[in-house]
């Protein structure tokens, strides 16, 4: 596993864990179905402030993790892909704009990261979460995943 894999491994690890002890406290009103689909929605509204050049590929989804209290959460990750010359290093502050217009708050802001800047906010409507980051491995790749996750809901 290269360097940038296990990086970002650690940190998705990381991120699950902290989102699966936060926003269980209530009692849900969104279905599972229902997650799965504002979870891809709110993520392709978030993909399509970026300028053009890039393509959104899904790499990794749960629609099934545990909450203490027998519901569940959806979470899926995404690579954004792009070609050298596309602005890379603009993706965490385009997005921070949009979600911040949008009103979304910040859940953690950890972007003076040197290796692995990071941005997670939070739909206050609903508790669902939108992520950054962007991974830089010691051989020069880089690589940009945004994170998009509900809160507990129904299974």
């Amino acid at each position: 596993m290269t360097r940038i894999r296990r990086r970002a491994a650690v940190i998705v690890t990381a991120l699950t864990a902290a989102l699966l002890t936060t926003g269980c406290d209530m009692e849900p009103t969104v279905t599972k179905q229902q997650a799965i689909e504002r979870v891809a929605q709110r993520a392709q509204e978030s993909f399509a402030q970026l300028p053009p050049g890039a393509t959104l590929v899904k790499e990794f989804a749960q629609d099934g993790l545990p909450c203490d209290d027998g519901n569940v959460m959806v979470e899926t990750d995404y690579n954004i892909a792009f070609s050298s010359g596309w602005p890379v290093d603009q993706t965490i502050a385009t997005l921070a704009k949009y979600w911040e217009s949008a009103g979304y708050k910040v859940a953690r802001d950890d972007r003076s990261s040197p290796d692995v800047p990071e941005l997670v906010v939070e739909h206050p409507d609903d508790g669902f979460q939108l992520g950054i980051l962007v991974a830089r491995g010691s051989d020069g790749t880089i690589k940009a995943t945004l994170r998009s996750s509900s809160s507990c809901v129904k299974p």
